[in-house]
C-alpha cells in the first residue's frame, strides 16, 4: 500500500505526522516537495491540487500514505468531508495500520459521527441500512451486510428464526431472541441475543466475527 511513498520521499511517523524529504531521481518527488512547500505556506487547497493532478504520478497512482497526507491537508483546510473520504481511501489500502484508524476516528469526531459506532471491515465501511449501535456494551450490526463483507455464506431460516453464517471451516448459528448460539456444533452463550429491527436481523459483531476467525479491534477515541 506504500509503493509510491517509498520512492517519492513522503513518510509518516507513529504519531501520524508527515515528513517530506527530497527524493532525487523520483518522478513523484518534485510534486511532493511542491505540495509540502504549499502546506507550509498555508496554501492547503493549492497543495491538494498538486496531489490530485492526474497528469502526475501522485495523482495517477496514489497509495495509502498519499491519501492519508491528502486527508491531513484537507482537515487543515477545514474540508472535513474531503478529509474523511481520503482517510477512508487510505484505510482501504492499508487496513491493518492503527495510525490510520486513529486518524479516521479524529475525522469522524470532527464530523460529529461518533454518537454511534463506526464499523470497518478490512479497511472498508460496509453499507448498513440499519446503523450499528451499542447494546449492553456490545456492538450490534446487520448480519447479512456483515457476513457478505467478510466473504461468509449466509442463510436465514424464517420458520425457525435461525441465522447461519459459514466461512471456511467455521459455522455460527444464532436464533432470534435467544442468548444461546452454536459454533461448529458447540453451544455458547451470548451477552446480547440476535434480534430483528426494521426488518433486518441484527447480531453482536465481536461474537460472530471472532468465531469466524476474524480479528476485532475497538478504538474508543
Amino acid at each position: 500500500p506504500y509503493v509510491m511513498s517509498k520512492t517519492c520521499g513522503l513518510a509518516m511517523d507513529g504519531a501520524g505526522n508527515f515528513r517530506a524529504n527530497e527524493a532525487k531521481g523520483s518522478p513523484a518527488g518534485p510534486f511532493v516537495m511542491q505540495a509540502d512547500g504549499l502546506v507550509k505556506e498555508g496554501k492547503f487547497s493549492e497543495a491538494l491540487g498538486v496531489l490530485n493532478d492526474k497528469s502526475t504520478p501522485l495523482g495517477q497512482f496514489p497509495d495509502a500514505l498519499v491519501y492519508a497526507w491528502k486527508s491531513d491537508i484537507a482537515a487543515q483546510a477545514g474540508m472535513k468531508g474531503v478529509a474523511l473520504e481520503n482517510i477512508e481511501n487510505a484505510l482501504a489500502l492499508a487496513p491493518y495500520n492503527e495510525v490510520l484508524y486513529s486518524k479516521t476516528g479524529d475525522m469522524l469526531k470532527a464530523l460529529g459521527m461518533t454518537k454511534q459506532p463506526n464499523v470497518y471491515i478490512n479497511g472498508a465501511a460496509p453499507e448498513f441500512d440499519v446503523k450499528p449501535f451499542i447494546q449492553s456494551g456490545r456492538t450490534m450490526v446487520p448480519f447479512r451486510a456483515l457476513a457478505e463483507t467478510m466473504g461468509a455464506d449466509v442463510d436465514y431460516d424464517g420458520a425457525r428464526s435461525l441465522v447461519t453464517m459459514k466461512k471456511d471451516d467455521n459455522e455460527v448459528k444464532l436464533t432470534i431472541g435467544s442468548k444461546m448460539a452454536e459454533v461448529n456444533g458447540v453451544v455458547k452463550e451470548l451477552d446480547v441475543p440476535a434480534q430483528v429491527i426494521n426488518g433486518r436481523t441484527i447480531i453482536p459483531l465481536r461474537f460472530v466475527s471472532e468465531n469466524l476467525d476474524a480479528t476485532v479491534d475497538y478504538y474508543s477515541d
